[in-house]
């Protein structure tokens, strides 16, 4: 987009000085090619969260005793790594990248363990991970890449002193040693070449990344040793964003150190047309899919009176989701700061993320599943370039979680005794996502959009109660939090210029 203004004011420049326009080479050379063949180092930061299937066992036979229950816990990371690409290009499909890679996380994943049998509790953390693997990846465009990525993982997780659930805890003599947990990760991101004149140092990229990691199986015995051991099954699920700086990156748009000698033999005979002026003013419908992954932190409390009568767990829960919506956005700009879009939006979501739920007072277990999430909201976006739009969004949401039947945690279980309603929770949320015009010659819609969100939803505690009240007369205080990542297709009404635009 500024190649045209720069040759302008090289043909001024030209102008003034006739000699050097006389010493114009007779055949232009090409400007330099884009290439993301070389190498890179990466540094960001993400949030995360991590869902915990385990059950008690016998010890050293290893045979279940206990029902499958899910734990979990979220919280921040850090991240930094590196890796080398290569591009190629099949012809009529376009251009590619495919690399190498490796990148630690220095986690902070707090969450709180639940032993099965005895209702034991603990804090566990998952401290720090890291990955090898590789991706592939397509060009949309010079400076977009849009990728998967794959390989193999190891997680550390921190050792769990065990206390009964009493309130306050009761220190007890057992807990759960360290472990760390080999696996598998799947994930998929964009990255951008910054490409902005007044950045100083060349080659800066953009990098936002959604990854999915499932670990083996690992059997921790319960210290000092009773005979039994706990089988453990571990998820965790990560969003990054961060900076990524290439060694050798040739700059396509030649905004960052280009010669004049490359200008002044690229001329055009008479000044470029410049291209058709896009604006992102209007409103929008978009369709998508997703996965996602909440926590709840919950503990039993008297009905009626709501008085706490054990300590806090939390449960976790995992899956699919499709969502749906629309939205109407406005573009503006302010002088030496580019341009910028605002915007209201609504969506819904089809959701199916099950996991289990343990009352804590009798060991009673169900499954639990959100079947569903709206929300309403803004968002603030950058516009990077005409065509990729960065942004920010929050606003209001409620999710529904179907009503839960509790047996007792026993292999096999045994029918329903009790229930928990189901609820709807009502509460905020927090996102950020990037937005792209799909112009490329191929794509003969005119006005698709692929957008890419990551999502964080907080709700406000509600007071479940058990049914039937009368002989429960207890309740549980519930407060969830959820996190969803979602790709979807966007059809603007108004967008202009067509395909190949």
């Amino acid at each position: 987009m500024q190649k045209p203004a720069i040759a302008i004011a090289s043909i001024a420049a030209l102008i003034g000085t006739p000699a050097v326009a006389a010493d114009l080479a007779v055949k232009a050379l090409p400007p330099p090619a884009a290439s993301w063949t070389g190498c890179y180092v990466d540094a960001g930061v993400g949030y995360g969260m991590w869902n915990q299937t385990h059950n008690s066992e016998t010890f050293p036979a290893l045979i279940a005793v206990t029902p499958g229950i899910t734990t979990g816990g979220e919280g921040w990371l850090g991240r930094f790594g590196g890796g080398c690409d290569y591009q190629f290009a099949i012809p009529k499909l376009g251009n590619f990248v495919v690399g190498a890679f490796g990148d630690y996380d220095f986690a902070n994943l707090n969450g709180i363990y639940q032993e099965p049998i005895n209702g034991l509790i603990g804090s566990e953390q998952e401290t720090g991970a890291w990955v090898v693997g590789g991706r592939i990846g397509y060009l949309v465009s010079p400076t977009l890449l849009t990728y998967v990525d794959g390989g193999f993982t190891q997680a550390r997780f921190s050792p769990i002193s065990l206390f009964g659930p009493a309130v306050p805890p009761v220190p007890t003599p057992f807990s759960l040693g360290a472990n760390t947990y080999s696996g598998w990760f799947l994930g998929s991101g964009i990255e951008y070449a910054l490409n902005m004149a007044w950045l100083p140092i060349h080659g800066l990229f953009l990098r936002t990344e959604y990854r999915y990691a499932r670990y083996g199986s690992a059997d921790l015995p319960v210290m000092p040793p009773v005979g039994a051991a706990e089988n453990m099954r571990t998820n965790v699920q990560t969003v990054t964003t961060s900076l990524v700086w290439r060694f050798n990156w040739n700059d396509p748009l030649n905004t960052v150190g280009a010669s004049s000698q490359t200008f002044a033999a690229d001329l055009p005979l008479k000044a470029p047309r410049l291209p058709p002026a896009v604006t992102w003013t209007g409103c929008y419908i978009g369709a998508g899919v997703g996965y996602g992954m909440w926590t709840q932190n919950h503990f039993s409390q008297t009905d009626p009176g709501f008085v706490q009568i054990l300590s806090s767990t939390i449960d976790s829960g995992e899956g699919w989701l499709g969502r749906t919506g629309g939205g109407c956005d406005y573009q503006f700009a302010l002088p030496k700061s580019g341009n910028f879009v605002v915007g209201v939006l609504g969506d819904y979501d089809f959701t199916s993320l099950s996991g289990t739920f343990q009352e804590n007072l009798n060991g009673l277990l169900g499954t639990e599943r959100e079947s569903g999430a709206w929300a309403v909201g803004a968002r603030v976006g950058y516009l990077i370039d005409p065509d990729l739009l960065t942004y920010v969004d929050g606003g209001y949401t409620q999710a529904r979680f179907q009503p839960i039947g509790l047996s007792f945690d026993v292999v096999p279980p045994r029918g329903t005794i009790f229930s928990a309603a189901a609820n709807t929770y009502q509460g905020w949320f927090v996102g950020g996502g990037a937005e792209y015009a799909l112009t490329m010659d191929w794509v003969r819609i005119r006005g698709l959009f692929w957008r890419t969100e990551y999502r964080y939803a907080g709700y406000i505690p509600a007071d479940v109660p058990f049914l039937p009240l009368p002989l429960t007369r207890t309740a549980e205080k519930m407060r969830n939090d959820a996190q969803t990542a979602t790709t979807s297709l966007i059809r603007r009404f108004n967008w202009p210029g067509g395909p190949g635009r």
